[in-house]
């Protein structure tokens, strides 16, 4: 079998063909970015852009700043913008549980060790690798006791980072751990301390020109209700795919009434589509059939690495 790869240069838009009797597709489940159909998200005249298409150009020093969104590539985004913007507006649909990273700087001892001592370097990575995948195993499973252990050390650390018992309570997760993807970050709750920033728990029902709308969900009436749903229309494209807002997935927690924030740059940190296996970009058989028809959600290979396809 022969496959023609067909690639464009980003800047010149010039197309080179490739030819291959295998192809290895590496591109991971995290490669398209999923935006919420706010209505009026086409308006917005000043820049915007998601989390895994971060412009080169991009300044944020001194602008008026708004995040859609707390999932692990905002809050990671947050800490690092948070010094330089003149506000930052964040939008949480659910508080997710942050652990603490305990990141630290090797010491002049291990490096030692890890340099001079045969193997210690290899079988420190062994242990790593072992007691991760152990955790990870019992950690996503209700009743294993390590389930238990990780939420008491998520609220432990929102306690100990966030002062302000407000803030705290709509940083309190709900759910059980693994239900959203946890966080391991020191500086996330810090940064959302700072009086530049202001965490907003109500859902952004309307994008205007200058900002977003938002409004407590028990506030709302039909009429927000229903221009929301019309926004449901799944619209796939190279970059991004847009879905339903999932209005019902908010908190009931409210920040008032229904108010408009102005912004100069809007971040979507809105997650990745992670379910169509094969659609990262195109690849059709002989047949013309296409690897995420033939995928579908349920990607099926042999041995986990290769795939023998006849369309």
């Amino acid at each position: 079998m022969l496959w023609t790869v067909i690639t464009e240069e980003r800047c010149t838009k010039k197309l080179t063909a490739w030819k291959a009797n295998v192809i290895c597709h590496a591109t991971g489940l995290f490669n398209r970015g999923k935006i919420p159909a706010i209505p009026g998200a086409t308006k917005f005249q000043g820049r915007a852009w998601h989390t895994a298409d971060w412009p080169e150009d991009a300044d944020l020093r001194g602008k008026r700043v708004a995040i859609i969104g707390t999932g692990p590539s905002a809050a990671q985004v947050i800490p690092s913008i948070q010094p330089i913007v003149k506000s930052l507006a964040i939008y949480q649909r659910s508080p997710p549980f942050c652990l603490p990273r305990n990141d630290y700087a090797y010491s002049p001892l291990q490096k030692f060790i890890f340099t001079w001592i045969p193997f210690a370097h290899y079988f420190y990575c062994l242990y790593i690798g072992w007691s991760a995948s152990r955790i990870a195993y019992k950690a996503f499973r209700p009743g294993s006791g390590v389930t238990e252990i990780m939420e008491e050390v998520g609220k432990q650390h929102l306690e100990n980072q966030v002062a302000d018992p407000v803030l705290r309570e709509k940083l309190r997760p709900s759910g059980r751990f693994g239900c959203k993807r946890p966080l391991f970050l020191d500086d996330y709750y810090p940064a959302l301390c700072q009086p530049n920033v202001e965490l907003i728990t109500d859902p952004p029902i309307e994008i205007t020109e200058k900002g977003i709308v938002s409004k407590p969900v028990k506030q709302l009436t039909e009429r927000d209700v229903n221009k929301v749903k019309k926004e449901r229309m799944v619209a796939h494209s190279d970059d991004v795919i847009i879905e339903g807002l999932d209005l019902e997935e908010y908190k009931s927690a409210s920040d008032g009434a229904e108010r408009h924030t102005e912004v100069d740059v809007l971040i979507w940190g809105t997650g990745f589509v992670v379910q169509d296996w094969g659609t990262v970009y195109e690849v059709v058989g002989r047949c013309g059939k296409t690897l995420g028809e033939h995928w579908g959600q349920d990607c099926h290979t042999l041995y986990g690495i290769s795939l023998v396809c006849n369309d």
